[in-house]
């Protein structure tokens, strides 16, 4: 050190000498242990999602090329108008697209009449692995569906319903009826299988069908305003629906228009889409994930990290005991992770045992899926099964 600095400026070099290295070593050492937490967290889930499903029980590239479905008005990767699939029982997966033909005309009115769109159904028995049945039904762009009822698959084509055996024999049909101007509508099926709700509605009033899950016949009915449009889900007795601003969650019996709150901020810090696992227990794919009864005491509650959030869609297994979830992670353009240009870097399925109230499975979703996914889980939520792309893995869930 310079002996010709006063005892002051020495004393000040001196204190510079020491700092700058320490803050330097503790900058390095910070930038370290957020990457080694980061590193770690990611490998977890990943390490975990192999873990859980190696191997898969069942794995085929199933799904034709479906790029020109990318063209409609929803960028949703979940989109029932494109493709899906659904367990018709324990060892029996149903899953199906929707094909264009340009070289026939489509038709909005009748999907009975020449239509471009087909909706393709494969059936395959996950015991030996091979497809069992198939069946392609003509039907409009924005009309079409399957989901899993008690009395077999129901399949919506346009404004007809129709249910179909695991073999594909169709068993009952029921049409909807003509949809007035303005109105749209919306098909659902409660969890336990047994009910079906067609929800006609405009800007003015929802009109409900309640229909047996497993005949189609007419069971109640009942109109109300405001119209119910989204962000809801049935049981077999009530409907679970996001108030307006998702702050709260509503509860109404079939047919009374009587709404009532059950449960909101600051115990649920947001409600997004509550879905019904039994009559008396619901769950929110939110932040952060909640399981609660229909009165509103919370059961079990997990979070998240940071820039990481669910997909609204909650699949349920049948008898109640388990629930499925798609978990996203974004990592940010700069240092702390924060900032403009969040983008996706990992997804993930998750399985949450409702009796054990943890996760019971983790899979990440490798590659990431650029057009479609979709997952469902079996009857007793012993496998999971899961959409991406092209590609459908089934897994054991422990």
């Amino acid at each position: 050190m310079d002996e010709s600095l006063g005892a002051g400026q020495r004393d000040t070099q001196t204190l510079v000498a020491i700092i700058k290295p320490v803050t330097c070593i503790m900058r390095d050492t910070l930038k370290l242990v957020w990457s080694i937490c980061l590193y770690v967290s990611i490998c977890a889930a990943a390490d975990s999602g192999r873990q859980n499903c190696s191997p898969p029980l069942w794995t085929a590239d199933v799904i034709s090329e479906l790029s020109w479905a990318r063209k409609l008005p929803s960028s949703s990767l979940t989109d029932s108008n494109r493709t899906g699939l659904t367990f018709v029982d324990e060892d029996t997966l149903l899953i199906y697209q929707i094909e264009v033909d340009t070289a026939e005309l489509s038709s909005r009115q009748s999907p009975v009449i020449s239509s471009s769109y087909k909706l393709q159904m494969s059936v395959f028995d996950l015991v030996s692995g091979r497809m069992t049945a198939s069946e392609k039904l003509p039907t409009w762009i924005h009309a079409s569906s399957v989901q899993a009822a008690s009395g077999g698959a129901l399949v919506r084509t346009g404004n007809i319903l129709r249910l179909y055996s695991k073999h594909l024999i169709k068993m009952q049909e029921a049409v909807l009826p003509p949809l007035g101007q303005d109105e749209s509508d919306t098909i659902m099926v409660s969890a336990s299988r047994n009910t079906v709700l067609s929800n006609r509605n405009n800007g003015n009033y929802s009109h409900f069908d309640v229909l047996d899950g497993g005949n189609l016949k007419l069971m109640q009915s009942w109109s109300e305003f405001p119209p119910l449009r989204r962000l809801y889900s049935i049981s077999d007795t009530e409907i679970a629906a996001s108030d307006f601003n998702q702050e709260h969650i509503l509860i109404a019996d079939f047919a009374t228009s009587r709404w009532r709150v059950i449960a909101g901020k600051p115990s649920l810090q947001c409600v997004g889409l509550p879905t019904l696992v039994t009559n008396t227990t619901l769950v929110t794919s939110c932040r952060p994930f909640s399981y609660l009864s229909t009165e509103g005491t919370i059961i079990f509650q997990d979070s998240f990290g940071k820039n990481e959030s669910l997909e609204q869609k909650a699949a349920v297994a049948q008898r109640g005991t388990a629930v499925a979830v798609s978990l996203n992670r974004r990592r940010g353009s700069d240092f702390w992770d924060t900032g403009r240009g969040l983008q996706i870097v990992a997804r993930y399925v998750i399985v949450y045992n409702l009796a054990l109230k943890k996760r019971s499975l983790t899979f990440e979703l490798k590659p990431l899926p650029a057009n479609d996914l979709d997952y469902a889980l079996s009857p007793d939520g012993s496998k999971l099964a899961i959409l991406s792309d092209r590609h459908v893995t089934v897994c054991a869930v422990p």
